[in-house]
């Protein structure tokens, strides 16, 4: 849903998160045609690093925000938000996250198919986030997540996942979630697709992006696509 009509052409807003090791893999990602989000582990070993490259190259900048997950999985890795968490906890967990990303212009959650469900952490961190006047994305990683809600109440630009580019990691099940995306966009004006930095996902989107960009869709920001 968009806040005001729009009559432009169909947008896609691109989301490669899992970002900040400054492999060969995330450079290929700042280096992709056209305006592909890129969004940043606050804690991987080259967040600052990386987030700073892919302004410098004009791609906008996510934090990529370790939230607790049912599983309790340790991949949430360091800096992750917990549920059990008092409010000044969760809220300075919040700023030293953003802290750490250069030019962050919004945050999407990292796991957190927990912490997204939990009303009254959801709540606190969206409240935080509102003060630092960053948008969100909701990846949805579970159907009770309750974090678009929450920002829409706390007036902050949000939007969510429509599409995982690479739940199956084959490059052939990649480009057709990538024009499932496209097609969504046309139907509705845009649309959002999460992907991550796999050789298959990176190598299809070098391939398809300028395609998809000669077809008349606009590559754009998760920003552009957000709603409050």
């Amino acid at each position: 849903m968009v806040s005001r009509p729009y009559d432009g052409p169909p947008r896609l807003a691109v989301v490669i998160d899992d970002m900040g090791q400054l492999d060969p893999l995330d450079r290929r990602v700042v280096a992709l045609p056209g305006v592909v989000t890129c969004s940043i582990l606050p804690y991987a070993p080259h967040a600052d690093t990386i987030a700073r490259l892919a302004h410098d190259s004009g791609k906008p900048v996510f934090a990529h925000m370790p939230m607790e997950a049912v599983s309790g999985s340790t991949k949430t890795g360091p800096g992750t938000l917990y549920h059990t968490m008092d409010r000044q906890t969760l809220i300075q967990a919040v700023d030293a996250a953003l802290d750490r990303v250069p030019g962050v212009e919004g945050v999407n959650n990292h796991m957190g198919s927990l912490l997204t469900a939990d009303l009254d952490a959801m709540q606190v961190v969206m409240e935080a986030l509102a003060r630092r006047r960053v948008g969100f994305l909701d990846s949805r990683t579970t159907a009770q997540t309750v974090a678009q809600a929450q920002a829409q109440s706390h007036g902050i630009p949000n939007t969510k996942r429509d599409v995982f580019l690479d739940n199956e990691p084959d490059e052939i099940a990649i480009a057709i979630a990538l024009r499932h995306a496209v097609d969504l966009a046309r139907k509705r004006g845009y649309a959002v697709a999460i992907g991550h930095p796999h050789v298959e996902t990176v190598a299809v989107l070098e391939r398809l992006l300028p395609e998809i960009k000669a077809e008349g869709v606009s590559l754009v920001s998760a920003t552009d696509v957000m709603s409050r």
